[in-house]
């Protein structure tokens, strides 16, 4: 059995507690991992980037043994596709020990959220991120 994994790149509050209502309720075959905060862009080995150049990104990591939960999520519009990269596209030398090298990994909120309130994070749409309550 195949295990496939993707950074979502959140791009606000909302769409962040949409994806986890989705996932904690509908979508069971979707596995949470950990929170990065990456800044910079993430170059793909088709040469295209993931991300803006100068600003930080907001990752979440799922993987699944399926594609077919990540196409449901895509489907129902709870992220857009734009906003998706498998790991398998990821150019090698983005990667430190199996993590990215310009990436700060969370594992407990209680430090994401002490991160974010440092550098000042804002989503896209200017939300700030706010612990999910389901």
């Amino acid at each position: 059995m195949e295990l496939y994994s993707w950074f979502l790149n959140i791009t606000s509050n909302h769409e962040h507690n949409k994806i986890l209502n989705f996932i904690f309720n509908t979508e069971k075959d979707l596995y949470l991992g950990k929170y990065i905060v990456v800044y910079d862009t993430i170059h793909l080995k088709n040469g295209k980037v993931f991300g803006d150049k100068d600003s930080y990104m907001f990752l979440l990591s799922i993987t699944s043994f399926s594609k077919d939960p990540l196409k449901r999520l895509i489907k129902a519009e709870i992220i857009n596709e734009n906003n998706i990269v498998d790991l398998e596209d990821i150019k090698e030398n983005e990667f430190k020990e199996n993590r990215l090298k310009n990436g700060i990994y969370f594992e407990r909120e209680v430090n994401l959220i002490n991160h974010l309130e440092k550098i000042d994070f804002k989503f896209n749409d200017g939300s700030k991120y706010t612990e999910f309550k389901p």
